[in-house]
């Protein structure tokens, strides 16, 4: 019976020492598990702010590729309308070669009176140098008539 009593005192004792030790370790448990519901809480929210800035970020992204989509095809129809243009050039150019004709420089005509405009004014200059178009000098009026021969 002896053995019933030791029994009991180290019953008594575990109960005395462990018992409130598993209380406040019960107690600090709970605590902590409050801390991490509100911890968890604060990650969601800050996920859910997260998530709705990319999803601005994904729609100005999605805008951004259409604007970009149909800017690269204005210039892809600008790029084809340059290059028809180029290569109506191009034929045109072949054309005259094949005939012939040589062309006049795209800015200049046979009989441009304005063909050193782009060059520096010099008043020393004037009626000098563009003066005659396309020979020596310009004729005005009839050509002479010439004389009757006699006989």
């Amino acid at each position: 019976m002896r053995r019933v009593g030791i029994d009991d005192q180290i019953k008594s004792a575990i109960q005395d020492v462990v018992a409130p030790a598993l209380h406040e370790l019960r107690g600090e448990i709970q605590a902590m598990r409050g801390e991490i519901r509100g911890e968890m809480q604060a990650i969601r929210t800050d996920i859910q702010r997260l998530d709705q800035k990319i999803d601005g970020v994904d729609q100005k992204l999605s805008y951004m590729k259409g604007e970009l989509v149909a800017e690269i095809r204005r210039l892809d129809a600008r790029i084809d309308g340059v290059d028809r243009e180029l290569r109506t050039a191009i034929d045109i150019r072949e054309r005259l070669a094949a005939r012939g004709e040589s062309a006049s420089h795209s800015h200049e005509r046979p009989n441009d009176r304005d063909v050193d405009l782009d060059r520096p004014f010099a008043p020393e200059n004037a009626r000098e140098h563009a003066d005659a178009l396309l020979g020596e000098g310009v004729r005005e009026g009839p050509a002479a008539t010439p004389p009757a021969i006699q006989t």
